[in-house]
Order: C-alpha cells, then sequence, then structure tokens
C-alpha cells in the first residue's frame, strides 16, 4: 500500500512531538500547559506527550453534549489512570438546542457548531485556568491529523 503524502510535507523533517510542545511554550512564554483530551486516540497522545512537559498541569475535555456517557467516563478513567487532573468544561449551548434552531447540522454548520459548543468553552477554560493559576498565557495541545484536519 502505498500512501500519497504532499509535496510539501515531504519537505518539513520529522520532529518529536516532546519537541515542537517545547519549542512552542519557549516561542510564546506558555506559563502553564493542558492537554485537550476528546477520548479519541489523537487527543489522547496529544495530551500524553502534553504530560511529560513539565509546564503540564493537567487535562481539559469538552462536553459538547454530542457525544455517549460512556466517553465521558472514558475520559474520566483515563485522566485518574494517568494521574492527570481533569476539568471538564461545557458552554450553555447545547447539542439538541443548535439542532433544534437550525435542524441537523451538516458540514456546512460545523464553523457554527465547533464556536457554539468549542470556542466558547475553551474562552470558560482559560478563564478559569487564569483566575486559579494567575496564569496569562496558557498553552493548550490537542491532536489531529492532517487527513482529519483537511477533512473538517
Amino acid at each position: 500500500m502505498t500512501i500519497d503524502v504532499p509535496r510539501q510535507a515531504r519537505l518539513i523533517p520529522p520532529r518529536a512531538p516532546e519537541e515542537i510542545i517545547a519549542e512552542a511554550c519557549e516561542q510564546h512564554g506558555v506559563q502553564v500547559l493542558y492537554g485537550c483530551f476528546s477520548g479519541g486516540n489523537d487527543s489522547l497522545m496529544a495530551s500524553y506527550y502534553a504530560s511529560q512537559h513539565e509546564l503540564f498541569q493537567g487535562v481539559v475535555a469538552i462536553n459538547t453534549t454530542i457525544f455517549v456517557d460512556e466517553c465521558h467516563d472514558h475520559i474520566r478513567q483515563t485522566c485518574k489512570l494517568l494521574g492527570w487532573p481533569l476539568s471538564m468544561v461545557s458552554t450553555r449551548h447545547t447539542w439538541p438546542m443548535l439542532s433544534a434552531q437550525f435542524g441537523m447540522l451538516g458540514p456546512a454548520y460545523h464553523q457554527v457548531a465547533y464556536s457554539l459548543l468549542k470556542e466558547r468553552a475553551f474562552r470558560l477554560a482559560r478563564k478559569a485556568i487564569k483566575k486559579r493559576t494567575g496564569a496569562t498565557r496558557i498553552g493548550f495541545v490537542s491532536g489531529a491529523r492532517r487527513a482529519e484536519s483537511k477533512r473538517r
């Protein structure tokens, strides 16, 4: 099986995730670092690599009201097993509310749903972290494969 790798991706030498995170923290003056864990493998690995950095404080999980209770259980159990402090954050908007307002949300509404369910929750998380730690430069490490990002 062959994989068609875009030309620009072949020009970028591979780097270790720890190296990328350390460089980003230094470059942006990050004071505290959090993993963003949705319950999937990509975000688990991103949170793991974040947890290896000295500035790591814990994990943020966004309750989008879309996924099933078993996913929340998985997030809680994984964080407990790995000793990661967990902050579960949600907004006043819910998936059922958005569906009632806009109908079944397809790809054209991805940005609307993302903004209302995730971006606002991350703003709330950032505000709570700032209040709790006094940090103004907060780093969030998330994970998505290039192919996944292109699809969205």
